[in-house]
């Protein structure tokens, strides 16, 4: 038996679930299931494992036989769909354009989304 580290219920070691190769957190079906299913649904492509600490990113083929073939099916289609967008839209212009913009009026990144903020007024503390 293994302890499931979301739902902290004993499983047979055979019916936990790792995300990938490169993790050893392990889940039982039923979290691993609602992890991915919530995440699919709030269209988030790369998955990570649900371990506070962990970066890595769930791979489709290693949750396959633990997850619903609708959440699979949606989950594959929005992985291709993220594949096809990174090779289209990759170093083309307007990236370019976003940097100098950057640059002009000195933006920062937040730290916690990562997304490209302006300071109006105050100190140099960003929150997301």
């Amino acid at each position: 038996m293994e302890v499931c580290k979301i739902c902290m219920e004993d499983t047979p070691r055979f019916q936990m679930r790792n995300g990938t190769i490169n993790c050893s957190h392990s889940y039982c079906p039923r979290c691993i299931t609602k992890h991915i299913a919530s995440k699919v649904k709030d269209n988030i492509t790369l998955i990570t494992c649900p371990d506070y600490n962990c970066k890595e990113i769930l791979e489709p083929h290693f949750c396959k036989d633990a997850i619903s073939g609708k959440v699979l099916d949606r989950w594959e289609s929005a992985l291709r769909e993220y594949s096809n967008l990174q090779v289209q839209h990759r170093g083309g212009d307007e990236d370019m354009l976003l940097i100098q913009l950057v640059e002009k009026n000195k933006w920062r990144k937040c730290p916690g989304c990562k997304y490209y903020v302006e300071k109006t007024s105050g100190c140099m503390h960003i929150i997301c």
